[in-house]
């Protein structure tokens, strides 16, 4: 396809060429790419005519998935820069992201106002009557996008993904299997995060089928039965979900599966080999980072044995490296910093050369991941570099153990992170959510982990009813420390019931 630097002209093209092909799937709801286009002129019309123009900056603070591709997809096509806002964030988070950037205007109304900015109302059923047929299109003088981390780690970035960037991984997405003009995509987290609306880009300039459950799904496995998928993409907790509706004295219930898209670097051998059983016949294990999109992907079809921690090979157009903290290129098996260069790769952080300057240097782009490198290029993930605990001057890396502990079958989720002691200065801990059910017991959990570790094996196990995630898989820090400080507490009252008795 001819190229723009409007990132829309690939759908204006798809609704000329191809009016009839289904481009967006929802509930009760099927779009063609004529019509989905036709809705993004009405959008677009709709901000113009209320005073949105090329250049501005516009937060969109709404959580229908229809609206939100309607409003991205509008703005771009006048050439505004859309500000994705972290998601799940508190109103003090979401008013410090307001100051990182100066905003124009704010689309919706489920996000707080800021100060002064105007807020626009937004509804597909008033945007016939509220803007002109055709406003002017115009390419993007700034970014497309402003994405703001998840902040869970507390440092909020904002990343500024301008048009070549997407164009380039579209480009890039053309020579994806899964994502071919054929493709049906169910994405299983909704568009109000990057990932999925980036990926949304890319299935529409290939000329495939979006299929959103717009978060009103209340039968997910009837719906992937009547929307017919090709792939279903989301994070394990979602594959946890389905496979716990699913009879699982069956064989798989999805004829149309091709593959099953796990945007999660830590997912067991155990989980693909049930999700191969009972819902697809491979697993795809995709290993990213916003800043720079794809950086690997594992199709695992069960026929041959894979490493544990493997995240496959880099895809096309990227260079995968592992460096030393002295920025020393590392050889097969040694485990070091991953740092990738691609043409998908963000300049920098927006107004932060502080950051940048850390994080990006002579093309290359450090991850703040940990991996090694087999002598056959295969990608192998070790976890955080900040997670990485040094226990008696040996390195232990939360990855290692996490995936040891997913071989317990009733395991659903599990969080290695470090604990503070007086003499090891960090011991590894862990915490885990069981199966509805389950009577595996704390003791059993530790007698398997140090058989299967040694001294590697978490000196700390906390078994809690969940462990907080966004819905793109990524923990709350902050909501986890506080729901281990909780249990500590009752452990510690426990222990204190317990021996008063044994004094009386």
């Amino acid at each position: 396809m001819q190229h723009s630097i409007n990132i829309t002209a690939a759908l204006s093209e798809r609704a000329t060429k191809q009016p009839t092909r289904e481009a967006m799937v929802l509930p009760g709801r099927r779009l063609s790419y004529a019509q989905l286009d036709e809705l993004v002129w009405l959008a677009a019309g709709s901000f113009y005519a209320r005073g949105v123009r090329r250049g501005q900056v516009v937060a969109i603070g709404l959580r229908d998935d229809l609206l939100i591709a309607l409003a991205t997809l509008g703005l771009a096509r006048l050439g505004a820069t859309v500000a994705r806002l972290a998601s799940s964030s508190t109103p003090s988070q979401l008013q410090a992201q307001f100051r990182q950037v100066s905003l124009d205007f704010i689309v919706g109304q489920d996000i707080p106002p800021a100060g002064e900015v105007a807020t626009l109302a937004f509804a597909e059923d008033d945007l016939t009557q509220t803007g002109i047929h055709r406003p002017p299109s115009a390419p993007a003088t700034g970014p497309v996008f402003l994405l703001f981390g998840s902040g869970s780690t507390g440092d909020v970035k904002v990343l500024p993904v301008d048009a070549a960037i997407i164009l380039a991984r579209c480009r890039i997405g053309e020579k994806e299997p899964l994502y071919q003009a054929d493709a049906r995509v169910l994405m299983l987290s909704g568009l109000q995060f990057a990932v999925p609306m980036i990926r949304m880009l890319v299935l529409l300039h290939n000329g495939g089928t979006l299929i959103l459950t717009n978060q009103q799904c209340p039968n997910l496995v009837s719906y992937c039965c009547e929307s017919q998928p090709t792939l279903i993409q989301g994070a394990a907790m979602h594959f946890e979900r389905i496979l716990d509706a699913l009879d699982l004295t069956q064989e798989r219930s999805f004829e149309s599966l091709r593959a099953a898209r796990v945007g999660s670097s830590t997912v067991s051998q155990e989980l693909r080999e049930r999700i191969r059983r009972h819902i697809a016949p491979a697993v795809s294990v995709s290993y990213a980072a916003n800043e720079c999109g794809v950086i690997s992907e594992l199709l695992d079809d069960g026929s041959v044995e894979l490493a544990p921690g493997s995240v496959g090979r880099p895809i096309e157009g990227v260079e995968v490296e592992i460096v030393s903290a002295q920025g020393l290129r590392l050889g097969p098996g040694e485990i070091g910093q991953i740092r990738v260069k691609t043409p998908c790769l963000i300049s920098g952080y927006y107004k932060d050369p502080q950051a940048t300057q850390a994080r990006f240097r002579d093309g290359w782009f450090d991850t703040g991941d940990l991996g090694s490198l087999t002598a056959g290029g295969e990608l192998i993930f070790h976890g955080r570099a900040d997670s990485m605990m040094i226990y008696n001057g040996i390195n232990i890396y939360p990855a290692e153990i996490e995936n040891c502990l997913r071989l317990l079958e009733d395991v659903r989720d599990i969080q290695v992170f470090p604990f503070a002691h007086k003499v090891h200065q960090q011991v590894p801990a862990c915490a885990l959510t069981l199966k509805s059910g389950s009577l595996l017991t704390r003791d059993e959990i530790e007698r398997f982990a140090r058989k299967q570790l040694g001294f590697k094996s978490p000196q700390r196990v906390f078994i809690i009813k969940f462990i907080p995630r966004s819905p793109a898989g990524k923990l709350n820090r902050t909501e986890f420390m506080q729901l281990l400080q909780a249990e500590m507490q009752e452990r510690s009252a426990e222990n204190t019931t317990a021996h008063q008795k044994t004094k009386i």
